[in-house]
């Protein structure tokens, strides 16, 4: 999972410090490590770690053995290029801290954007993931890891409900049919009645949806397109 951002060449005198905590926050998430893990391979105390997320870094050797230990590179702790995140959980992490300090989001998932589900949506969400993949599930529930997705996913949510950014949403009107046939479902290896229970659930979803563009039609805005919605964006666009 990528997050590109676009910034030419860098200029050391006004390194962002707070953005390259926020990223070891996230890659630390993505590699399932957590503060402790992280302070005994650098011999340092949990505390440090945690000062080095909030920005307070002073030595490159120290950023060079974090992304060494992160699996990454100091270039990419710095900003420079493309943020690679190996799980789902660094990488919408680093989405809700850029959320955190937006006033307009842009955004294209399918079938449309994970914030303009309802609360109850977060529920199917947790079933729907240990219904697709069972290398998430630990008996019958899903693994730390995927735990924590769905927990950094809610509070992106539970912000946005408060902090009211604009959002503009690019949806492909062929995803939102296949939504709505498919329903809510990780597999189609389910019982007829749980298939259909599903798919009324989808079309709720979708009736939250409506409803947001007429009661909140200041903040959200959701363009619909007939054509196939590529995979890349140009930088103009990020």
């Amino acid at each position: 999972m990528q997050i590109i951002q676009w910034p030419g060449t860098m200029n050391l005198t006004s390194i962002d410090y707070l953005a390259i905590g926020q990223r070891l926050r996230a890659y630390r998430i993505a590699a399932s490590l957590n503060a402790e893990q992280i302070a005994a391979e650098l011999g340092i105390s949990r505390a440090a770690v945690y000062r080095l997320e909030k920005g307070e870094i002073k030595k490159i050797e120290t950023l060079e053995r974090l992304a060494q230990c992160l699996n990454t590179t100091v270039e990419t702790l710095l900003g420079v290029g493309m943020e690679y995140y190996p799980h789902a959980s660094g990488f919408f992490e680093r989405m809700r801290q850029l959320e955190e300090g937006s006033t307009r989001i842009y955004s294209h998932f399918e079938p449309f954007s994970y914030l303009l589900t309802s609360e109850k949506y977060d529920a199917y969400l947790q079933q729907m993931l240990l219904e697709t993949d069972s290398t998430t599930v630990q008996g019958d529930k899903l693994d730390p890891n995927s735990l924590q997705t769905l927990a950094i996913l809610s509070e992106r949510k539970s912000h946005l409900n408060t902090h009211l950014p604009k959002i503009h949403n690019l949806i492909g009107i062929q995803h939102i049919e296949k939504f709505i046939h498919l329903g809510l479902v990780g597999s189609l290896n389910i019982s007829p009645s749980t298939r259909i229970e599903r798919v009324l659930a989808t079309r709720q979803e979708v009736k939250y949806l409506l409803h947001l563009l007429e009661e909140k039609k200041d903040i959200v805005q959701v363009a619909i397109t007939k054509q196939t919605i590529p995979l890349f964006y140009l930088p103009d666009f990020l």
